[in-house]
């Protein structure tokens, strides 16, 4: 599971962080007003997905915190492929 959210004053954009029990945390610049969620940041989700996609075919913990990992990292890919 990624859980993103805005950049603090000490964090750097596009960062992935595994926080453990298949847990990622991504930083991501902003995120867009509810009235304008077209206006997103594209590059950075699709950055952060890929990045935490790579991270979980890396870990072999995580094959045992979601059995089905490959599964939901093909649908999390696929999805960002799509937005774009």
């Amino acid at each position: 599971m990624l859980l993103v959210t805005a950049a603090g004053p000490d964090e750097k954009v596009g960062d992935v962080t595994h926080l453990g029990s298949g847990l990622y945390q991504g930083i991501i610049d902003r995120f867009a007003l509810y009235d304008h969620a077209n206006d997103l940041s594209l590059d950075i989700w699709t950055q952060l997905c890929a990045t935490t996609a790579a991270m979980v075919d890396q870990d072999p913990i995580a094959a045992t915190d979601f059995p089905d990992g490959n599964v939901v990292r093909e649908r999390a890919m696929d999805l960002a492929v799509r937005i774009a």
